[in-house]
């Protein structure tokens, strides 16, 4: 979800864009401002990811104020008078709309808001973990690991170099290993899906799941239908 605030001090202006900004299911109108004075107080207090900013607005001026901020968030600039256009792009703002504002013009924004936001929040790819054994930390490659299993209240991690202790909860190593070639495939048990060797049937449609290194799993019959797709099992 995207929080925007729009900040116009004319209403029928203000009005318009709010309702084609609802033809955006990605964006939140967090609070609609006519006055330069509540806006910084506002972005300061919210959470906000996007100022659709009027240049002349009655109150404090927020033309640079703004970028000033410690955490600014974009700004999307709207005016009547082209001539701001190089101030608006001096201070960063992300784009620049010239009222009235088109539908097909306001796409072009959208689209650009959400590739600058999501450029922000890009997190680089989880490729090691550490472990502790024995004094030191032992760090393991996330390709290396074939499962994790909880065993007697503990998590173990086994890799091609062996088996690990750790004192994290299969909960947690399932958050981070989200979005990765992982499975949680029972309430005990989260899996490589790189190093899944075979599906064994059992009783009533359960299955047992076998690893490349020989370990054995059972897979609950709830997780069994998704995993069938993770593996495309025919």
């Amino acid at each position: 979800m995207i929080r925007v605030i729009v900040a116009d001090d004319e209403g029928h202006a203000r009005i318009r864009l709010c309702k084609m900004l609802k033809n955006y299911p990605e964006i939140r109108i967090i609070r609609k401002i006519a006055d330069g004075d509540e806006l910084i107080p506002v972005i300061q207090s919210e959470a906000i990811d996007v100022v659709f900013l009027d240049i002349n607005m009655p109150g404090e001026p927020v033309f640079k104020t703004i970028s000033l901020l410690p955490d600014p968030p974009l700004v999307i600039f709207q005016t009547a008078y082209s001539e701001y256009a190089v101030d608006a792009f001096g201070i960063n703002a992300l784009d620049y709309l010239m009222k009235p504002v088109s539908r097909e013009r306001l796409d072009l924004c959208i689209e650009k808001i959400k590739k600058a936001l999501l450029f922000q929040e890009e997190k680089p790819r989880l490729t090691q973990i550490s472990v502790k054994y024995g004094s030191i930390m032992k760090v393991i490659n996330i390709s290396d690991i074939f499962a994790i299993k909880t065993e007697e209240g503990f998590s173990y991690i086994y890799s091609v170099e062996g088996r690990f202790l750790s004192d994290k909860s299969l909960q947690y190593f399932e958050t981070i290993l989200s979005g990765l070639r992982f499975y949680r495939v029972s309430r005990i048990g989260i899996v490589n899906l790189d190093y899944v060797k075979a599906l064994h049937p059992m009783f009533k449609g359960s299955y047992s799941l076998e690893l490349k290194n020989g370990i054995k799993m059972i897979v609950s019959r709830r997780r069994m239908k998704k995993l069938k797709s993770l593996l495309a099992f025919l």
